[in-house]
């Protein structure tokens, strides 16, 4: 039994008419199982709030608020109100001196 050209064709047709859903939920559900967090991996918890924040940025104009910042003074007066005492600053002249740095 010879199956003629235009019934192959649809048979092949409907196939992949059938095949289409079945991929697009198997990707959904790749994205879905790559995208939740792992089982059994607890998140940290957080301990209060921290001693030290440390800021590093460059001296020209594109790290302009990090100098209006620590010039005015009002990083530190925000962190202090947030109950975190010490502001450490670090002025790098080039990317991998910062780079280095963390």
């Amino acid at each position: 039994m010879s199956r003629t050209p235009v019934l192959a064709g649809a048979l092949a047709r409907t196939r992949r008419a059938r095949r289409r859903p079945a991929l697009a939920v198997a990707a959904v559900a790749a994205a879905l199982a790559a995208c939740s967090p792992a089982a059994g991996v607890a998140s940290p918890q957080p301990s209060g709030p921290a001693g030290e924040l440390r800021l590093g940025y460059f001296a020209n104009v594109t790290h302009a608020p990090a100098l209006v910042g620590v010039g005015r003074g009002l990083f530190a007066a925000r962190l202090r109100a947030a109950g975190t005492p010490t502001l450490t600053t670090q002025v790098f002249n080039a990317g991998p001196a910062a780079i280095e740095a963390l």
